[in-house]
């Protein structure tokens, strides 16, 4: 029994090392957003708010679940701007959208309200509708009582506790 378990830990500890090479392989901007998500600081905002401009996807949607986490009101333009971008991934605006509502800024109801309406991906939907059900608002009321008929289940899941946690 303990073999196995130092053998867990060997494994563990090897899998955390690896990670951390191939992070730092991947360059300065990835490992410094990934550090601002983990270890949120002094600087997590900045670091996650310049990490929405890179090239990168990874970065990107790293960032914009990353905010929302850190609790920055300075993102609830930049994370509305990610949803209206058409060059966004679904990934981007399910980041950006979950975001959104754990920040809990109402002028980010609408443009959300307006991207779940384009939202084709479910993943996208789904944390759109996470999003949204951190508003108490009439709007939104609405919205999700039409998504608890939505063809994907977490959808219509998630939409129903939305709403039940409004009430």
């Amino acid at each position: 029994m303990r073999s196995g378990r130092k053998r867990l830990v060997r494994l563990v500890l090897y899998g955390i090392s690896v990670l951390s090479l191939l992070l730092a392989a991947c360059g300065g901007m990835t490992v410094k957003v990934h550090d601002a998500v983990l270890h949120p600081g002094q600087d997590s905002e900045k670091t996650l708010l310049n990490g929405l401009g890179s090239s990168d996807p990874w970065v990107v949607e790293d960032a914009a679940c990353g905010l929302g986490k850190v609790g920055s009101k300075a993102s609830v333009e930049p994370l509305i701007t990610l949803l209206k971008n058409p060059q966004a991934t679904p990934r981007m605006r399910q980041c950006a959208g979950s975001s959104l509502g754990l920040l809990g800024d109402p002028l980010a109801i609408e443009p959300m309200i307006r991207a779940l309406e384009n939202a084709g991906d479910p993943d996208e939907r789904y944390g759109l509708v996470t999003g949204l059900g951190h508003f108490n608002d009439p709007r939104v009321k609405g919205v999700l009582e039409h998504l608890q008929k939505d063809n994907d289940v977490m959808v219509a899941r998630a939409a129903k506790s939305a709403l039940i946690n409004m009430k």
